[in-house]
């Protein structure tokens, strides 16, 4: 769970969907690829997830896209976060750096776009697949 999950959990818990005689559950998300996949499925009636992996989908899904209903906020929150001692002020300092992301992650799939924007090779970093819950842990 996090932060932006806090006035959903909060309202299932006070009731406040039950008084208005929707029910509503609330099922953790591995990722917003998983999401996404278990929205277009069918598993969920309603997901919270980011633009980017709706439009992936919808675009290897034709017969079965999914719609936005409200953008929660209107840019990205994304982040590169390093420590410190790692000399990495611009982003062309991210050259020969191990960056970890999960395999399916937003901003993972947008590097090249913004590599590109910054005119540098995206493949001239090295990518570790890890689980969300372990960037910060396995940064430091």
């Amino acid at each position: 769970m996090q932060s932006l999950d806090a006035p959903l959990i909060l309202a299932i818990n006070k009731g406040y969907f039950k008084e208005e005689g929707l029910d509503v559950s609330y099922e953790r998300g591995f990722g917003n690829v998983d999401t996404v996949s278990k929205l277009g499925s069918g598993a969920f009636d309603i997901s919270f997830s980011d633009m980017y992996n709706t439009l992936d989908f919808n675009s290897k899904n034709p017969n079965d896209q999914i719609m936005a209903v409200a953008v929660y906020q209107n840019k990205a929150p994304f982040v590169i976060v390093a420590l410190q001692d790692k000399g990495v002020n611009s982003l062309k300092d991210l050259t020969g750096k191990n960056l970890g992301a999960p395999a399916g992650d937003g901003p993972r799939k947008l590097f090249p776009l913004l590599a590109k924007e910054a005119n540098f090779d995206p493949n001239s970093v090295k990518w570790t697949t890890m689980e969300a819950k372990l960037r910060e842990t396995l940064l430091l």
